[in-house]
C-alpha cells in the first residue's frame, strides 16, 4: 500500500486520508453537492414565490409579526402564513406540471443513482490506476482492488443535507 500511496496524489486520494494511512486505517469518502430537483441550478426551476418583490414583502411582514417565541400571537401567525405558504406552493408546482417529479422520494432516488454510478466509476478507475498509471503494480494490489470494490451491499451513503424549504 505504500508503494501505491508513494506514486501518485490521484491514487493517494482514491485510496486513504493521507500519506500516512495504510490498509489498517485508510479511509475513503467522497463528496458530492447538488442541487434537489427544482431549486438553485436545476431546470426547471422552480420557487414558490414568484418574484424578488414577492419574497422581499413576505421577509418584510415576516419581521413586522416578530420572532417565533415573543408571544403566542407572533406562534400563531407565522404558523399560519407557512401552512398558507406550503398549500399554495403545493398548489403552483401542481397546476406547473412537474411538481410530481420534485418530491423526496425522487431527490432520494436521484441520490441512490449518483452514489451507485459513482461507485462503478471508482471501481474502474482504480483497476485503471493500478494497471495503467504504474510501471508495476504493487504487491497488493489485489488488496487494494478488494477493498475498493463496489458493493452496494456494503457501502453506506452518508447523507448531509439541509432542507431546500418552501421557498
Amino acid at each position: 500500500m505504500d508503494q501505491v500511496l508513494k506514486k501518485g496524489r490521484s491514487i493517494r486520494t482514491l485510496l486513504s486520508a493521507g500519506p500516512d494511512a495504510d490498509l489498517s486505517t485508510a479511509k475513503n469518502f467522497d463528496i458530492f453537492g447538488f442541487d434537489p430537483r427544482g431549486v438553485n441550478n436545476t431546470e426547471p426551476f422552480f420557487a414558490c414565490q414568484p418574484n424578488a418583490l414577492e419574497r422581499a414583502l413576505f421577509d418584510l411582514e415576516n419581521e413586522a409579526i416578530g420572532l417565533l417565541d415573543t408571544s403566542e400571537a407572533s406562534f400563531d401567525a407565522h404558523w399560519t402564513r407557512q401552512r398558507i405558504v406550503a398549500e399554495s406552493c403545493s398548489k403552483r408546482i401542481i397546476d406547473a406540471g412537474f411538481g410530481e417529479y420534485m418530491t423526496t422520494a425522487d431527490v432520494a432516488r436521484d441520490i441512490a443513482h449518483i452514489f451507485e454510478k459513482h461507485g462503478q466509476w471508482r471501481q474502474k478507475e482504480t483497476e485503471r490506476l493500478l494497471t495503467e498509471s504504474l510501471a508495476q503494480p504493487p504487491d497488493d494490489a489485489d488488496v487494494v482492488r478488494e477493498r475498493l470494490q463496489y458493493n452496494p451491499s456494503k457501502e453506506a451513503i452518508r447523507y448531509w443535507g439541509f432542507s431546500y424549504g418552501i421557498f
